[in-house]
């Protein structure tokens, strides 16, 4: 009986694996599902064997499904053939039943051979999920497991590409505690991530031992990164022996060794030397490729004109079929700078004719020049050739279409370009954030700019200075210092400063708020103290000549006609033919009497003599004025004209009376209340004259000198230029401030510096606030650190000359805010600018050989 259970077993292995080599899979599928389910027992051997045949035709969800089965029924798989499975299922990147495999092997005991394991530990960092294959990686070792060599090098690759350096090279120095001999893979994985984190010095002494040793025979590709670093650094003293060394070790230089030096002769301007790499690439077999051409093609543009560097690329590129490309987007870049778009636009028909495929470079450089000329439609047609040919924009290209849209005021179109880029997958930097803010501050919509101020943040995109400078110029423009003094508080815990003319403007914006709060204060307690009488002389003393001209409440008269017909208590000329008689009594109402015969003569009317007509003509005297005021009673207000009213016609300017007084007392209840106001008005008054005497007193007898400031001691520690134009550099300063007056201390609260080179800010340092004792000095040192600082390529040649022949000379300038105490209750603040030119030396000395500084309040 067992004899023919196992002959039919036997059977039916023959046939699936006669089906497997003949390719039958489907048909071995079908012969052993009839195994499974007949009387004949399945034996763990046949489920690891067929498992392993799906995975190897890569039938994986077939391969889950049997093994789904088969664990329940107290079958597992043997360690090779998870490692199989696992192995097969990272290029499906499976990692759910990647996840259930392995916990099922560390339930039985089991380890994924280090073959599968370095397979997964390689898929996890390129899924960019390296704290996960951290943790795998030390499982590993915690079990007894060591990973090898290969293990270690995939982990420092991933943990580089990261940005994880500090991890990366703890997990070298583990591999070299634990034994393991780096490789060349291993040794190159470390080199590139170090010196792609610019950190070249760590690199090479971390690989000093194998290189100097010669333990390991590194590849070129490891010393090439050596150089590049070093070129990236400035030091090219150090590129140029590493390159000696690498051909006396037997490892010869190739193309990218002479193109990493000769990219940094073209753009530090040292031809002599490029043209000598030029020839020893020659004499050494290895002939200039496309890249090296591309370069002194890029250089020749920089300094010479576009028509020659085309002619050129035609005589010495194109005879070698070496235009490329990168040539053409080169010289299509060029001729737009120079605003030559025609000979641009051949270039590119050229290009087209020859079968060179245009990239996206091409094409943003040829838009952006349309559309700087205003030419929409070129700029159209070529966006349409572009899109026709499946190029995809770049984060350039939007960029460049955003500032285009913003500076021609098409704010709704560019944030339909920016919604556009966002959902296309590319993420903003803080150059198109930049150009969407400040077409919304120019159009005055800083409540959007500000929205996407923040939106920049939450997405982890930093602001950059002129990210700050834009939101502040437009919350001035809309009058809201609050909320600008606000977001400068931001930018200078970021570490960036404010130019001075904004600066400047934000300031004297708030004085202007501050001034206009304290009028309005000012305003309302006049308001209180004055009564409605005096307040209305004010007002009408300020009103000019033209208001009571147009005013019909203030109307004007004719020489023979009083204003209120013959009841007016104006008198006639006559009455004045004798100056030495008293005017006789106009006609009006009854005089009250005081007994039976006695009456009450009338008060007499006494006006100043600013509220009397001006004469109409020269021989016309005087007439006396009563003490009715010209403002109209309702009554004679609505009498018609010619009835003893007023005439409808206004008199000319240059025969008018004098506007009369046109305000009178009504009766004697509101002198009381004039005389208070105008005590009081006159007490405030006095106080105030008496404080600012007593401020003055006091400012002039404690007034405090200006403090002194002066640089006691510099060093240029480093200074180079990476691809010619971008500055790193490191200043170390010593600085004194020294404080004349001995009556009181001087407290700088603010104090930041700026160092440029000619008009160019290259760093920015601020210091922590101190105060300096009367009479006292106190020194503090800082480091100006530039760190990739872009600067004009004049500037770049004169720097380059300054650094080989001496000396190197930079401005130094200072903005300090100070305060004394002026007394026990009074302080004394002020501004102090200084500006200092400094004279250096060339690194590595670097001392200090003169210093000039000017100190201004």
């Amino acid at each position: 009986m067992h004899q023919t259970l196992g002959a039919v077993r036997l059977a039916y292995r023959s046939r699936i694996a006669h089906l497997v080599k003949s390719g039958m899979i489907d048909n071995a599928v079908q012969v052993f599902d009839e195994m499974r389910h007949s009387s004949y027992r399945v034996f763990s051997v046949d489920y690891n064997r067929f498992i392993g045949v799906l995975v190897k035709d890569s039938r994986f969800e077939l391969a889950e499904a049997i093994y789904r089965d088969m664990t329940p029924m107290g079958f597992s798989l043997i360690p090779f053939t998870y490692s199989r499975f696992i192995s097969g299922l990272c290029k499906v990147k499976n990692f759910d039943l990647i996840d259930a495999l392995m916990r099922d092997m560390e339930t039985l005991g089991y380890v994924p051979d280090i073959w599968a394991f370095n397979i997964y530990l390689d898929l996890l960092c390129r899924e960019r999920k390296v704290g996960f294959a951290v943790q795998t990686f030390c499982c590993r070792v915690r079990r007894g497991r060591e990973p090898d060599v290969v293990s270690y090098t995939i982990l420092i690759n991933g943990l580089f590409r990261a940005g994880k350096v500090t991890d990366a090279v703890e997990i070298w120095n583990e591999m070299i505690r634990r034994g393991i001999r780096p490789d060349n893979r291993a040794c190159a994985a470390l080199v590139v991530g170090l010196c792609h984190a610019r950190k070249v010095d760590l690199a090479y002494e971390m690989v000093a031992d194998e290189i100097k040793s010669a333990r390991v025979k590194l590849s070129t590709v490891v010393y090439n990164a050596l150089i590049s670093g070093f070129c990236r650094a400035g030091r090219i003293e150090k590129a140029e022996a590493l390159k000696s060394f690498m051909s006396k070790s037997g490892c010869e230089p190739d193309v990218v060794t002479y193109n990493v030096l000769l990219n940094f002769y073209y753009d530090n301007n040292m031809l002599k030397k490029a043209e000598g790499v030029m020839s020893e690439m020659v004499r050494s077999g290895i002939q200039p490729d496309a890249y090296s051409y591309n370069q002194l093609l890029k250089r020749h543009c920089r300094v010479s004109h576009p028509d020659k560097c085309y002619s050129f690329m035609a005589k010495e590129m194109e005879p070698r079929g070496l235009c490329d490309v990168v040539s053409y987007s080169t010289l299509i870049e060029t001729f737009c700078r120079a605003s030559n778009t025609r000979k641009a636009y051949k270039i590119f028909e050229e290009m087209r004719e020859k079968g060179v495929v245009m990239n996206v470079v091409t094409y943003t450089s040829l838009i952006k020049a349309f559309l700087r000329e205003g030419n929409s439609s070129v700029a159209k047609k070529l966006l349409d050739q572009m899109t026709e040919l499946g190029l995809s924009p770049d984060r350039i290209f939007y960029t460049t279409i955003l500032e285009h849209l913003c500076k021609s005021g098409n704010l709704d179109k560019a944030y339909g370009v920016f919604k556009d880029m966002i959902e296309h997958g590319i993420t903003p930097d803080v150059i198109s954030y930049n150009a969407l803010i400040s077409g919304l501050c120019r159009s005055c919509r800083v409540t959007e700019a500000m929205k996407l101020f923040e939106d920049m943040q939450s997405k982890e995109c930093c602001p950059d200075e002129l990210t700050f400078k834009f939101i502040i110029g437009g919350l001035i423009r809309e009058n809201k210092v609050s909320a600008a003094y606000k977001i400068w508080d931001q930018m200078m815990d970021k570490g960036f400063t404010l130019d001075r003319d904004v600066s400047d403007t934000l300031i004297k914006a708030s004085c202007s708020v501050t001034i206009i709060s304290l009028i309005k204060k000012t305003l309302k307690v006049s308001t209180f103290l004055l009564s409605h009488n005096s307040f209305l002389i004010f007002i009408d003393a300020s009103m000019s000549h033209h208001h009571y001209e147009t005013n019909p409440h203030f109307v004007q008269f004719s020489q023979d006609q009083p204003p209120n017909g013959p009841s007016s208590s104006w008198t006639s000329p006559d009455h004045h033919q004798d100056p030495q008689t008293h005017p006789v009594a106009p006609p009006g109402p009854k005089i009250k009497t005081r007994g039976r015969h006695q009456t009450e003569p009338p008060e007499p009317i006494n006006e100043p003599p600013s509220s009397r007509p001006m004469p109409l003509r020269p021989e016309e005297p005087l007439p006396p004025r009563s003490g009715r005021p010209l403002l109209l009673s309702p009554e004679n207000q609505q009498r018609p004209p010619h009835h003893g009213g007023y005439k409808p016609e206004p008199t000319p300017w240059w025969t008018a009376q004098t506007r009369p007084a046109a305000h009178q007392p009504g009766s004697k209840r509101t002198e009381p209340i004039k005389l208070s106001a105008t005590v009081c008005c006159a007490v405030l008054l006095i106080i105030l004259i008496l404080s600012g005497l007593i401020l003055l007193i006091v400012y002039l007898s404690n007034r405090p000198n200006s403090p002194y400031f002066d640089i006691s001691a510099a060093t240029l520690n480093t200074a180079n230029l990476d691809m010619g134009y971008s500055l790193n550099g490191d200043l170390a300063v010593v600085v004194n401030f020294t404080n004349p007056s001995m009556k009181s201390n001087v407290d700088f609260s603010y104090i930041m510096f700026e160092l440029f080179f000619y008009n160019t800010l290259i760093a920015t340092e601020h210091i922590e606030p101190f105060i300096v004792p009367k009479g006292m000095s106190m020194f503090t040192s800082f480091h100006l650190v530039s760190s990739q600082v872009p600067i004009e390529m004049t500037q770049s040649q004169e720097l380059q000359l300054q650094l080989g022949n001496g000396p190197v000379l930079l401005n130094l300038r200072g903005t300090f805010h100070a305060r004394s105490d002026l007394g026990s209750f009074m302080r004394y603040s002020y501004w102090l600018h200084t500006r200092c030119s400094i004279s250096l030396n060339s690194p590595p000395s670097g001392y200090m050989r003169a210093r000039r500084c000017i100190t201004r309040r």
